[in-house]
């Protein structure tokens, strides 16, 4: 008999948003608004790439907030929403309960 994992299971609906390398450190990054670069250089070891792609989610998870400022050259900034701060407040409970 083995275990049934639900679909709809709210450990895998915390996993899509903030699983893998990089969501939670970018999300770490983003307590005042930054731009692209700014958030490239406190994290060198992430790719171009991927800090777009996680930027992306987490906007469209509305845990961060993408401001245009429609200017040549562009100038876009990123910033965490009260949702984002939310979901960082467990952190330190997780970290609290791995050390017990």
């Amino acid at each position: 008999m083995g275990i049934e994992y639900k679909t709809d299971c709210p450990i895998r609906a915390v996993l899509k948003v903030l699983g893998g390398k990089w969501p939670l450190l970018v999300l770490s990054k983003l307590e005042e608004s930054k731009r692209f670069s700014a958030i490239k250089r406190e994290i060198p070891e992430i790719s171009e790439k991927m800090l777009i792609e996680t930027l992306k989610q987490l906007t469209e998870n509305k845990l961060v907030t993408r401001k245009d400022f429609k200017s040549i050259p562009p100038h876009v900034e990123y910033k965490i929403t009260d949702k984002g701060m939310k979901a960082m407040e467990a952190i330190p409970l997780m970290r609290e309960a791995l050390r017990s």
